[in-house]
């Protein structure tokens, strides 16, 4: 007990990063993880470094308490622990527990496997031998009271001093956590990682994983705030049982306290892969923060430009218009604006940016709208389409869209048919229903129209500073003569600069769902998790003993896709228009056989006869060229369309020299041969179909 106090003194922070130039650093991380001074002989087991880890106040104490840990001696305590097989040593117990806390635990394998005994009566007490100077005589001749129990835990055979040592520590954080104590270890990450392997090795149907993470909590080693310790311990026992939300949860904080994880004695133990990880995030982080503190500077001014949003001419003057104004207001509240260049927007300034732009995004959205366009129940109203520009925005900078993509539009005034009193031509003219109401009862319509279509019942909302001026800014807009663009779609530009910017804030304050502690912190946490955890879906915890050591996950089915119909379609208007001025004239189709037709051979297939009496010369007069309606009359009424007839089957209406047997007879101008297929051609010609582009022959033929 002297030895205890002499050196619970001996403390430092968890938390406390001593500002060292890397020579110094260097040195120290030497001497950190060199052995220590040569122990005494009691002490020559005793490793350097051994630590009690205080969660609660941060704050770690050397230990040298195995021989009998003042904090697991109870004075009520029924089993006691003895660290060394029965008969084997003279030394006595080092804990005493309460028997009850071993049952509530469920501690069954470690009361079968270390024999538990109930001891006779003895007339001495077990606090009197406590108390005595003989404490550490060992077992023989140690009374006890009668009915305890008392347990014998020895290190495994063959093994080493040091790993003795490590055994027994790791038994002592057993009973630590089955009483609600702090670790001892020297590394408090590979302490944890032991207590869960020795939960797994001690206990029966627990559900261990989950009693192991409550304690951790308890304790208050999972408050990662400003302490790299902390976080690199839960990270090393998070990767090691692959507890997929608790290392993204430490693997966050890792990333924002990059510059100070060196420091750590907990740096060590983590693995190279969890440590490259850390690295790309910090680097990605930066780069991103910076990119989006030039966005947020300019508010979106290359983001919104032509090149990615398609407005008219009056719009683009109101959004530029409605950009002056958060220029003008932030100017008011920080005193300048942009920031400096290269120093970029602070953690503060943009958390504050995020809760102002939050509250006008509440004051402003339409509750019912969704990311999903066949679910969103109010119909497109013309005109912009800020469903098509906001999905759009998204998917080209990988946001997740908001719940609630659409804002709120005013009613517009209802128009009426009204006849003039002049009537001229019977024509008829457009007036309001308000009949002869002045532009002022006009302006004032519409101003009641932009307050209906908000959301006012929070007033925290409507006390924001940004939402009072954006009220202001709206009513002068409305009041002035110089808009060009209607109330609606005034609203409609504005909403898509107020979710761009409240976009770009998310996605450099939110941290990522698993992490819990977000409050309180002086860097940022909004990482990227793409890519982690470093390990496969499979558990390394065995079937019976994995618990929630593996989160599950689960696929979301794949949704119906829906097309998305903007109210005007600019895109399809200019694809049909480029379809109609590009089309082409059909070419002919040409056929990949041509018959040779020799005079009185025939086509070299079929037998051809040369009737006598039929001439095969050429008349002396060429035949006028036959129209495709003569054609289709005189070839009509063919049955079998050969190319060849009988020489006495003559036809009054066909032209001639087609009346013999041979093709190219007397009736083909010039001596040229007739297609053998010209009767179904003109057959299809007369069925409206277009001889010339299906008929090369045809062609041929006429134009002789």
């Amino acid at each position: 007990m002297e030895r205890n106090g002499s050196v619970a003194g001996r403390t430092r922070s968890l938390c406390r990063t001593p500002s060292l130039s890397s020579s110094r650093l260097s040195a120290l991380r030497q001497r950190s993880f060199s052995p220590s001074p040569a122990p005494s002989k009691r002490d020559s087991y005793l490793p350097a470094n051994v630590r009690r880890w205080d969660g609660t106040s941060r704050v770690t104490t050397q230990w040298d308490g195995l021989r009998r840990d003042p904090e697991l001696w109870h004075p009520d305590g029924d089993c006691v622990v003895h660290l060394y097989g029965r008969g084997v040593s003279r030394r006595g117990p080092s804990f005493r527990v309460p028997f009850s806390a071993i049952r509530a635990a469920r501690c069954g394998p470690l009361l079968e496997r270390y024999s538990a005994q109930t001891l006779p009566e003895s007339p001495e007490s077990l606090d009197s031998a406590g108390s005595s100077n003989s404490s550490d005589s060992g077992y023989f001749g140690y009374p006890a009271r009668p009915d305890k129990c008392e347990l014998y835990v020895p290190a495994p055979p063959k093994c080493s001093r040091e790993e003795a040592f490590a055994y027994h520590l790791n038994t002592r954080n057993f009973f630590a956590w089955m009483l609600g104590k702090p670790i001892v270890a020297t590394h408090l990450g590979r302490g944890m990682a032991d207590l869960l392997d020795r939960m797994n090795l001690f206990r029966d149907t627990a559900d261990n994983v989950q009693d192991f993470l409550e304690y951790i909590d308890a304790q208050q080693y999972s408050s990662f705030r400003e302490c790299p310790d902390l976080a690199l311990a839960s990270l090393y026992v998070s990767e090691r049982f692959m507890l997929k939300d608790r290392w993204i949860d430490a693997f966050a904080h890792c990333v924002g306290l990059n510059d100070r994880l060196i420091c750590s004695s907990e740096f060590e133990p983590v693995s190279r892969v969890s440590k490259s990880l850390i690295t790309r995030a910090k680097l990605e982080m930066d780069i991103r923060m910076g990119r989006c503190s030039e966005q947020l500077s300019s508010f979106l001014d290359d983001e919104l430009s032509k090149s990615h949003l398609g407005l008219g001419k009056g719009a683009r003057a109101h959004l530029d218009r409605f950009r002056s104004f958060l220029h003008s207001f932030y100017v008011a509240k920080f005193g300048y604006w942009p920031p400096v260049e290269g120093s970029g927007l602070s953690k503060e300034t943009c958390g504050s940016m995020y809760v102002e732009f939050r509250n006008l995004y509440d004051y402003l959205v339409d509750p019912e709208s969704t990311p999903y366009w066949e679910d969103n129940l109010r119909p497109p109203t013309g005109g912009l389409c800020v469903y098509q520009n906001v999905i759009a925005f998204d998917q080209r900078h990988r946001y997740t869209s908001l719940p609630h993509p659409l804002p709120l539009l005013p009613e517009e005034m209802v128009r009426c048919l009204v006849p003039s009193r002049k009537r001229s031509m019977g024509s008829v003219r457009f007036s309001r229903c308000l009949g002869k109401a002045a532009k002022a009862d006009r302006k004032s319509y519409t101003l009641a129209a932009l307050s209906g279509a908000t959301n006012v019942k929070s007033m925290e909302t409507l006390s924001d500073p940004l939402v009072r001026a954006y009220m202001r800014f709206e009513r002068e807009c409305t009041l002035e003569e110089e808009e060009k663009v209607t109330a609606a779609d005034a609203r409609k530009v504005r909403w898509l600069l107020i979710y761009g910017v409240l976009q770009t804030l998310i996605s450099v304050t939110s941290a990522p769902p698993e992490v819990r502690h977000t409050d309180g912190v002086s860097y940022p946490l909004c990482c990227q998790t793409a890519g982690t955890p470093p390990w496969q879906s499979e558990s390394r915890l065995p079937p019976s003993k994995r618990g929630s050591a593996v989160s599950e996950i689960t696929v979301p089915e794949a949704g119906p896709k829906y097309e998305i119909q903007p109210d005007v379609d600019y895109f399809a208007f200019k694809t049909s228009v480029t379809a109609n001025m590009s089309v082409r004239h059909p070419q002919p189709r040409r056929s990949g056989f041509h018959e040779i037709l020799i005079h009185g051979y025939g086509n070299g297939l079929m037998d051809a006869e040369v009737q006598p009496g039929t001439s095969i010369s050429a008349p002396s007069t060429p035949e006028p060229r036959a129209s495709t309606q003569q054609l289709t009359s005189r070839w009509s009424g063919s049955s079998d369309g050969s190319a060849f007839s009988s020489a006495s089957s003559t036809s009054d209406d066909g032209p001639p020299g087609l009346s013999g047997s041979v093709s190219g007879s007397e009736g083909s101008p010039g001596g040229a041969e007739t297609p053998r297929h010209l009767p179904e051609l003109a057959a299809g010609a007369a069925k409206g179909e277009d001889p010339w582009a299906s008929a090369p022959e045809l062609q041929r033929y006429l134009m002789v």
